[in-house]
């Protein structure tokens, strides 16, 4: 569980909470990827205590890959972030190997771009209809998806509305914010069905780039389709098999760009390190009141 002693006061100042607390932070996140890890039972081979694992999906571009290196402690939240967003090519796994005599956990990132997903998205997502993963984070950034290595000119969307920057962005953020709901909406249908108890948590991602409208975008996800859908899942299923959290955070603070190195969207002022902290703190209680649930507690 996050460490009681390091609870985020109102009054804390971003930096000076950060240089007290940095080294306790580190064990806060290897604590929570430790609860991934399970325990072998006696008698038990490897291959029986493996627990099953957790899938990570959504479009491209909105933070999974970071997430997972995060949590299988590749990059460091504080420190070690990557700065450009490298898409992703196949389905990635990161596994986490415990200490002593624990079983493992097996994090399947999933490519979001739409062209890659029917090759490996259909099989995966009846794996969580068969009970393989305990858990689902499904990420998604309010329309703010990494456009990869091409210039938003070539895109279809910016001849359509009159080859004008403001005009492409607003229809290319719609156009990711309906693509999300496709996700969400296909994922929903395998929860349903799933033959074990299931939690799943939303991210919301890149709060630095929405932060002046975060009422809306805390509406558009906490109420209407998005909402309605997972309300669907959870009356199918009844709150003993099934639990969602909902958290809203900066894994980074980057500027929207292409991999043209073009400016699509500037942060918004007066985001900074102290927000993006209290961001990753809220995930790290979210996902032990996870824990909490799976366990029993």
């Amino acid at each position: 569980m996050p460490d009681p002693s390091i609870e985020w006061s109102d009054a804390e100042d971003g930096g000076k909470w950060l240089w007290d607390n940095y080294t306790r932070i580190r064990a806060v996140w290897a604590d929570l990827a430790s609860w991934m890890r399970g325990t072998r039972a006696s008698g038990e081979s490897e291959e029986e205590a493996q627990e099953p694992g957790i899938l990570i999906l959504g479009p491209g571009g909105v933070g999974k890959s970071t997430f997972a290196k995060l949590m299988t402690d590749a990059v460091h939240p504080l420190a070690d972030m990557p700065v450009q967003y490298d898409e992703s090519m196949d389905v990635e796994s990161y596994t986490l190997e415990p200490p002593g005599d624990g079983g493992e956990t097996e994090f399947v990132v999933l490519p979001g771009q739409q062209h890659r997903r029917a090759d490996s998205w259909p099989e995966l997502l009846r794996d969580v209809q068969d009970g393989r993963f305990r858990g689902a984070i499904l990420f998604s950034a309010f329309g703010h998806h990494a456009l990869g290595d091409v210039s938003y000119k070539d895109s279809a969307l910016y001849a359509e509305h009159g080859r004008k920057k403001p005009a492409f962005l607003r229809a290319f953020l719609q156009k990711c914010r309906d693509d999300e709901l496709r996700v969400l909406s296909d994922l929903a249908t395998h929860l349903k069905l799933c033959s074990r108890p299931v939690w799943m948590l939303s991210v919301v991602t890149k709060q630095d780039l929405w932060w002046n409208v975060r009422s809306a975008v805390e509406d558009h996800y906490q109420s209407g389709p998005y909402s309605a859908i997972i309300d669907e899942v959870r009356n199918h299923r009844g709150a003993k098999s099934f639990r969602h959290e909902m958290v809203f955070a900066s894994l980074i603070i980057r500027r929207l760009m292409t991999g043209r190195g073009e400016l699509l969207k500037n942060n918004v002022a007066g985001y900074d390190q102290e927000y993006q902290l209290r961001s990753l703190w809220q995930l790290a209680v979210t996902i032990d009141a996870l824990r909490q649930w799976e366990q029993g507690k």
